[in-house]
């Protein structure tokens, strides 16, 4: 079965001018949010077409999508650490907008015959059942309360195509840590997926 995982971008691929542009925009340099956000539209277009693949009865577009992670980001102006932060709060915020976009549209529904058998399975097929995606947005929530750096792994390896491989140097911990709160964050979040769609 073909994952998202298959079009990730390794961390290499970033411009060193982003890495520049994510300095300016901490600092506080006119204009340079903005440049940033024109020198990462690629990959940021990338990231929606990503979380859109699939998607049925949607009134937004990519572009749409990119346009409004743009003003959300552009209100939050935290202080990215380097352009891998920036496109997982980029890919996070798209999450939120979509999930808002079908909070408007749907409600969570108890329905034990139709709960995904893994957070995978979530991710892949969220395109046709929106309360998987709802679910799974409350989960991820919980989890950056719970556990703040899988919550960023889960970030980047599901919704921002980062290799596995890769994530380590990315969040600066050791592949074995990460392979071990792997299993038990995947087995965590699909028990909690289940719990919100079962109410």
């Amino acid at each position: 079965m073909q994952t998202m995982l298959s079009q990730s971008t390794p961390p290499s691929s970033i411009d060193q001018d982003a890495v520049r542009l994510v300095a300016s925009v901490n600092s506080g340099e006119q204009g340079s949010f903005d440049e940033l956000f024109t020198a990462l539209h690629a990959e940021l277009r990338s990231h929606a077409e990503r979380h859109m693949s699939g998607l049925r009865q949607h009134t937004l577009q990519p572009t749409a999508l990119v346009s409004e992670a743009y003003v959300r980001l552009q209100r939050a102006r935290r202080g990215w650490s380097d352009p891998h932060h920036f496109l997982m709060a980029a890919s996070r915020a798209m999450r939120h907008i979509l999930v808002d976009h079908y909070r408007g549209k749907t409600r969570l529904k108890k329905d034990a015959k139709v709960l995904p058998l893994d957070v995978e399975t979530v991710v892949e097929n969220y395109e046709y059942r929106a309360t998987s995606l709802v679910a799974l947005d409350v989960a991820l929530e919980e989890l950056e309360h719970r556990d703040p750096t899988m919550a960023k792994a889960v970030d980047l390896h599901f919704f921002g195509g980062i290799r596995m491989g890769d994530i380590p140097d990315i969040l600066n911990i050791h592949h074995r840590k990460l392979d071990r709160d792997w299993r038990a964050t995947r087995a965590w979040l699909n028990l909690r997926v289940k719990q919100v769609m079962a109410g």
